[in-house]
Order: C-alpha cells, then sequence, then structure tokens
C-alpha cells in the first residue's frame, strides 16, 4: 500500500508552485487554511493582480499590508463632490500619496480624477513623485488641478524621466504659461500627449 503525502508535507518550493496556480478567490480562501499556508499566500508576488479600492480614508491602511507591497492598481473612490471621508478637507489625500509613495510598484490610480482642488495641500516632490510612476495621467480642468509649483516640478521630473504614458491636458491655465522648452523636454518623454489648451 502506497503511503499518501499531505500537501503540508511538501517542500516549500513546490508548495508556493502549487499555491501559484490558484485563482484569486481561491488564493484569498487558501490564507485563512493554516498559519503556514497565509506565511506564504501573504507573499506580495501572488497579489499583483489585485487592484485595491479606496473608498474612505481609513481603507488607507490597506495599502500598508505586506501582500500588497508589489501592488500595481489602485481605484479611487467618491470624488470632488462627495468629501464625506475625509480625502479633501483633512490631509486625507496626502495620506494616500504617501502610501502610495511606500509601494513603488504602483502604476496606476483610477479616480484621481475628479478631486479637483485636493492636490492642493500634498507636499510638491510627493506629488511629483507619485503622479510621474503613473501610466496614465490627466490634468487639467476637471482632472487633476495642480498647483503651479507642483506642475513645474512634475514636468521637470517628465523632462528627465517618465513613466506616464498617455498624458491628457485639459484647460490648465499653469501649462498655459509654462516655459516652452520645459513643457517640449517633458512632452518629448511621454509617449502619447493629448492637450486641448485655453488661454486663461
Amino acid at each position: 500500500m502506497e503511503s499518501q503525502v499531505h500537501i503540508d508535507d511538501l517542500p516549500l518550493e513546490i508548495f508556493v508552485c502549487v499555491i501559484k496556480l490558484l485563482p484569486p478567490q481561491d488564493l484569498k480562501a487558501a490564507a485563512l487554511v493554516s498559519r503556514r499556508w497565509m506565511e506564504v499566500v501573504e507573499d506580495p508576488r501572488f497579489w499583483t493582480w489585485a487592484v485595491v479600492t479606496i473608498d474612505t480614508e481609513e481603507s488607507i491602511q490597506k495599502l500598508n499590508k505586506r501582500r500588497l507591497q508589489l501592488l500595481q492598481d489602485i481605484k479611487v473612490t467618491h470624488g470632488c463632490g462627495d468629501h464625506s471621508w475625509g480625502m479633501g478637507l483633512d490631509g486625507g489625500m496626502t495620506k494616500l500619496f504617501k502610501a502610495v509613495d511606500e509601494i513603488p510598484s504602483v502604476s496606476l490610480i483610477h479616480g484621481l480624477q475628479g478631486w479637483c482642488k485636493c492636490f492642493c495641500s500634498v507636499e510638491p516632490n510627493l506629488v511629483v513623485r507619485v503622479l510621474n510612476r503613473l501610466k496614465v495621467l490627466y490634468l487639467g480642468a476637471n482632472d487633476i488641478q495642480l498647483t503651479r509649483e507642483q506642475l513645474e516640478l512634475l514636468f521637470n521630473a517628465f523632462a528627465e524621466n517618465t513613466s506616464v504614458e498617455l498624458l491628457l491636458v485639459i484647460r490648465d491655465p499653469f501649462i498655459s504659461k509654462m516655459n516652452p522648452e520645459l513643457f517640449g523636454a517633458a512632452i518629448s518623454n511621454v509617449v502619447e500627449e493629448t492637450s486641448d489648451y485655453e488661454c486663461v
């Protein structure tokens, strides 16, 4: 009679290979099986597919979880018209940007446009570090409105190196007054840029 091998008796390398095959819902369930399974499943490499929704100021704390340290995609809800959870009123946007700054793999943040003027109080270098590594960025009018200082620092960063692949600029009063050489140098590093300028 052959002896059976329990999955917990497998060498760690083989166990990890088995865990890699699990679909997301099963991966979540596997974390609840035992302490050993949770330690393996909490590895950030298994969670790069996740999209974390930030819908309250308290939910920003989700970004501190070990498993999300290779996160690539975040969704922010409750835009300009709804500051009920404090993103625009008491530094919530700064808290969000600080949390995202700690996760260098984040390259998409859905829902930032619509937060309107909530970026004004965020430290300019922090804004630049986060926005310069996003793949898609909307600036101006009803999208992300930055202060003149934030915008100039961002475009200086673009001129050096950027991860932005698509930049959409709509009627931003500061861009229309920007140094043309800086604007040109910055835009030359962006894969695709669309602009709609309106002199203000």
